[in-house]
């Protein structure tokens, strides 16, 4: 029965890195660049954009970097 949270935490970390990705092209923005102006290492993105290593922080660090707040981060989750 514990494989249930598993799955939508796996679901929902996937989410979120379309999210992040989805974001970040609206501003026609590399890795490298949201590397640059958040001061979190390219790896790090890659691993949250493919599902993986999403820490609420981190999330929050890109969004203002690239100039987004809540609001629109929820509204991208909630279309996936």
């Amino acid at each position: 029965m514990a494989a249930a949270p598993l799955l939508e935490l796996e679901f929902y970390s996937i989410k979120v890195g379309k999210a992040i990705s989805m974001l970040r092209d609206r501003r026609r923005w590399s890795q490298d660049r949201l590397a640059k102006a958040s001061k979190i290492d390219r790896s790090t993105i890659s691993q949250i954009e493919a599902g993986r290593n999403c820490y609420i922080l981190t999330i929050a660090a890109l969004l203002h970097a690239m100039g987004y707040d809540w609001n629109d981060y929820q509204d991208i989750i909630e279309t996936l």
